[in-house]
């Protein structure tokens, strides 16, 4: 089996907590804020530099009720439980362990490097077509600082 790139969030790379089945990152570079103020007589304009836009990066998963744990590891507090409650436990444990405070996102791009954002989630965890059946999509958006 080959590499499968892993995101994980919390204040260190050893000691953070692993997102579930990524699907999809999308975390695009940043752009730069520049002021342009153009002239209306003449050509051209003055361009005046500024900061860095914000960065959005936005995580999509999935969450199976098939997994054997929660994903850290930890048993279900019910292993003989629903597909339903397995899904939602999933759910309780995303809402738990990511959090809206500043926090480090790290995305891996080979087995021994990864990228480290300095971020924070904004917004809720948004769990769409929600069936909470065998499968539970989600997405969690952080804003970069």
């Amino acid at each position: 089996m080959g590499f499968v790139p892993k995101v994980k969030v919390g204040s260190s790379y050893v000691t953070s907590k692993i997102l579930p089945h990524i699907q999809g990152v999308d975390d695009a570079e940043p752009g730069i804020k520049n002021i342009e103020i153009e002239g209306t007589r003449g050509d051209g304009s003055l361009i005046i530099p500024g900061g860095r836009e914000s960065q959005d990066i936005i995580i999509d998963g999935i969450i199976l009720a098939s997994d054997s744990s929660l994903p850290d590891g930890t048993a279900y507090s019910n292993p003989n439980g629903t597909n339903y409650e397995k899904i939602m436990e999933q759910i309780d444990w995303l809402r738990i362990n990511v959090p809206t405070t500043e926090t480090h996102l790290y995305v891996e791009k080979t087995s021994s490097t990864y990228d480290d954002y300095v971020v924070r989630r904004i917004g809720k965890i948004i769990f769409p077509k929600n069936l909470r059946r065998n499968i539970q999509e989600y997405t969690i958006t952080f804003r970069r600082m």
